[in-house]
């Protein structure tokens, strides 16, 4: 069990941006590292945690699942930010990267990741 700070994620995040580590890399920390039921969480906002809102959780979630979410180095910077929502402004912060990914062309962007690995499946 692992209890995850955002510091842990953003220190990951920035060595992916760095090119010290590929999207493989950070796909397969994130598989082999986090066990979503039995992890806790330093941002796990009380009153929502019914719902269990944590942005650490979030963005482990889509790392883990970077092939099927088509989360690229391209959106770093917004999961950066997205890690310096003040606590208590989850769901401040949630409005924010989910427009960002409402803004993103997923046909275009799947496209061009066709043949970049981890995003090749079939």
């Amino acid at each position: 069990m692992t209890h995850w700070l955002r510091n842990t994620i953003k220190d990951k995040l920035i060595e992916w941006r760095n090119d010290t580590i590929t999207s493989s890399d950070i796909m397969e920390w994130a598989l082999e590292e986090w066990l979503p039921m039995e992890d806790t969480y330093e941002d796990l906002e009380k009153e929502l945690i019914i719902r269990g809102e944590s942005i650490c959780r979030d963005i482990l979630e889509l790392i883990e699942n970077i092939e099927w979410n088509f989360v690229t180095k391209d959106d770093i910077e917004i999961l950066l930010e997205y890690l310096n929502t003040p606590i208590g402004q989850y769901m401040t912060g949630n409005e924010k990267l989910t427009k960002h990914f409402e803004r993103i062309n997923w046909s275009t962007r799947k496209e061009m990741l066709r043949n970049v690995p981890p995003y090749t499946l079939d």
